[in-house]
């Protein structure tokens, strides 16, 4: 077995000067870049295999217990989304979000409102009920409750004990999405706001937007998303290309990076048909770990044979949104532009991007079926390689913003 090397940081850091060191230093070679002090040093201890038999070093750092995914691990101050503006009317519905159930409507006067979904009278769901003006209506005995969760009226007596209430959650309605607050409401005033999707109003971009709802933890959705490394082989026929994508992470506050640039590189599948043409592009992808609930993407494309007047450069967004039903089971929700191809219908390009995103699906519930096994008792952990050095960076903002709420 390889000579495994150890460091706690914090002890003997100030010695690594030079910009780079070889694999065994606290600075190291992974594949094209290099990692720095500061950006490892945001581990509490990594173990670092050096080159040899095994090939290209293990970065290991931020260790996970299986049961670390099957337990609640999402922060309340935070704004998740709820629901798209669409789907919520006058017509109470269900929604179980961060362990709670959650029941969403609009008032008479067109107004989006969130309450707990359990009567204070005999529990029965408030959602079984219907919408009267501006009030819900318990569809048990009749209680009134306005949207700030306060009964209001009760069919057999006048006065309405102050107890009679449910706890209402602040919601943004914000295009195209319902954002819900379930933390402390003084939190709210600095916490990141929802994120504006303003090239989706770009008249310009095709958009398409849809979701897929996944039996994993919303976590393992962020740092898959974080890791370019599985295109090659969970989508091998749809996103897959000709080489190893290698990005550059980094974090700056609770936002955690990667930029990936590519020269003469290869079309995905997707992307060739598409642009129509077979030849070979440069590529660039900068996306981010924007909040625990909000996922975003870009890619250019730049065309390294367009002469002329012909078009040199494609362009493309996405936002993954993620929202914690319970820990093994997520709402998520995506939005996806692109200022080419854009004669396609929006239906046409959501059945498409479903397909992909399907295909994460499957192995995502994979493994949080594995999680739930229980393997080794609660005792087994993972072994993390080069590629994952975003997730384990996001799980570290993730730690910060638990251990802040306590």
């Amino acid at each position: 077995m390889p000579e495994r090397r150890k460091w706690r940081f914090g002890q003997n850091l100030s010695r690594q000067q030079p910009a780079k060191r070889p694999i065994g230093t606290i600075k190291q070679d992974i594949g094209a870049h290099y990692y720095d002090a500061d950006l490892l040093r945001q581990f509490d201890e990594i173990t670092i295999w050096p080159k040899g038999k095994t090939g290209e070093p293990a970065v290991i750092g931020a260790k996970r217990r299986f049961d670390e995914i099957t337990e609640p691990n999402y922060p309340r101050n935070c704004w998740w989304v709820a629901g798209t503006i669409d789907e919520i009317g006058s017509q109470p519905i269900a929604r179980r979000l961060l362990g709670e159930a959650i029941v969403l409507y609009r008032t008479g006067d067109g107004r989006a409102a969130a309450l707990a979904d359990r009567c204070p009278h005999r529990w029965a769901s408030l959602s079984k009920g219907y919408v009267e003006g501006n009030e819900l209506v318990c569809g048990y005995h009749g209680a009134r409750f306005g949207a700030n969760g306060k009964c209001h009226v009760f069919p057999t007596q006048d006065k309405v004990p102050e107890e009679a209430k449910v706890r209402s959650y602040p919601v943004i309605e914000q295009f195209p999405f319902i954002w819900i607050w379930m933390g402390d409401p003084e939190g709210i005033a600095d916490a990141p706001k929802p994120y504006r999707f303003d090239w989706a109003e770009n008249a310009d971009h095709l958009v398409a937007r849809g979701s897929t709802p996944i039996d994993a933890n919303y976590f393992l959705i962020h740092e898959n998303l974080l890791d370019l490394t599985h295109f090659n082989y969970t989508h091998r026929n749809s996103l897959g290309v000709d080489d190893t994508p290698v990005a550059k992470f980094s974090r700056d506050g609770d936002r955690v990076s990667f930029l990936m640039r590519k020269e003469d590189t290869q079309l995905t599948a997707v992307e060739r048909a598409v642009v129509g043409v077979d030849h070979r592009f440069n590529r660039v992808i900068n996306a981010w770990f924007e909040t625990p609930a909000v996922h975003v993407g870009h890619v250019e494309l730049y065309d390294r044979e367009a002469t002329g007047q012909e078009r040199t450069n494609y362009t493309s967004w996405i936002t993954h949104l993620v929202t914690p039903a319970a820990p093994g089971i997520t709402h998520y929700w995506w939005i996806f532009a692109r200022d080419y191809g854009t004669d396609a219908s929006p239906e046409e390009l959501a059945v498409g991007l479903d397909f992909i995103f399907r295909e994460d699906k499957v192995m995502l519930e994979n493994i949080q079926a594995n999680a739930a096994l229980d393997m080794g008792k609660g005792e087994s952990t993972e072994v993390s390689f080069n590629g994952d050095m975003g997730g384990l960076l996001a799980r570290r903002v993730l730690k910060k913003l638990l251990q802040a709420e306590l």
